[in-house]
């Protein structure tokens, strides 16, 4: 029969007052927020019997589990293997599997939604960001594919402008007695840096700005980036959402940038709760142009 009334162990409550530091909380905060008075509370942190249902809800409002707070008792005789399932103590085993099959099962599920919701955008992606208008000519031009005018960029890392040099390495770049812009750039006309793929500086980093002239390539190196993910060729776990700035900045009602995002895919029937649990797990490849 399962225990009406349970009190926590040594080890649980040092637990549960690090958990009481955590959230900022006191003894009274806890009775508060569960409605009951002071005094079952006070029981609880003396390690006194309480409620089970009363003892269950303090461990929950602390974010703990509550089998990991309570005393387990112990016996003379020996236990079967069912007995601590059979008075309702789940191993501790069995709960970290019961998190790792949770944890595989929600991504499974993740990646069934982003599969369909790839599917559902596919048309329009490849109509937005799959071809490009070049001047002086009136036909679409393909961004990728066998015909696509897509060269692949390299790009730099570090900004040049923002790099420090030592002052030995000034001295190096300087050559006032050949070159008289030596001295006007002081040593800046010789910095070189190693420029790396634009692919692989995705693959690499999960957050780029990339800067570059106007005409230098940035949108259409979005818009390939766009296709590249959607044709499964990069990030296949994500949805690509490529969304200009211009458009946003000139919105109905100024919504935020989540709201933007969550109304451009809204378009789709994507429910906006989906869209934030989406975004929450970096489901997303956001390209903002």
């Amino acid at each position: 029969m399962t225990k009406r009334s349970l009190k926590a162990s040594s080890e649980g409550i040092n637990l549960v007052n690090e958990a009481i530091i955590r959230l900022s909380m006191n003894q009274q905060d806890i009775a508060t927020s569960l409605l009951v008075t002071r005094q079952p509370i006070s029981k609880f942190f003396n390690r006194k019997p309480v409620d089970r249902k009363l003892f269950i809800e303090i461990c929950d409002k602390l974010s703990l589990n509550w089998q990991l707070i309570v005393e387990k008792e112990t016996k003379d005789v020996p236990e079967s293997k069912y007995t601590e399932i059979e008075n309702g103590k789940t191993p501790f085993c069995i709960i970290i599997c019961i998190q790792i099959v949770s944890y595989f099962l929600s991504q499974y599920i993740l990646d069934l939604l982003v599969k369909e919701i790839r599917k559902q955008i596919r048309t329009n992606v490849r109509e937005r960001c799959g071809t490009m208008r070049i001047l002086d000519m009136n036909q679409l031009v393909e961004l990728t594919g066998e015909h696509g005018i897509y060269t692949d960029v390299n790009i730099l890392e570090e900004i040049t402008g923002r790099r420090r040099l030592g002052v030995e390495q000034l001295i190096q770049n300087l050559d006032i007695d050949n070159n008289i812009d030596g001295f006007e750039r002081f040593g800046l006309h010789q910095i070189a840096e190693e420029r790396v793929p634009g692919l692989k500086a995705v693959q690499k980093h999960n957050r780029l700005l990339v800067l570059g002239k106007p005409g230098a390539g940035k949108t259409t190196f979005l818009k390939y980036l766009s296709m590249q993910c959607i044709e499964g060729e990069l990030k296949e776990r994500r949805i690509p959402v490529f969304l200009t700035l211009k458009d946003f900045a000139e919105a109905d009602g100024k919504p935020s940038l989540l709201e933007y995002i969550i109304q451009s895919l809204n378009v789709y029937d994507i429910e906006r709760d989906l869209t934030i649990e989406l975004l929450k797990h970096g489901r997303f490849l956001i390209l903002l142009d």
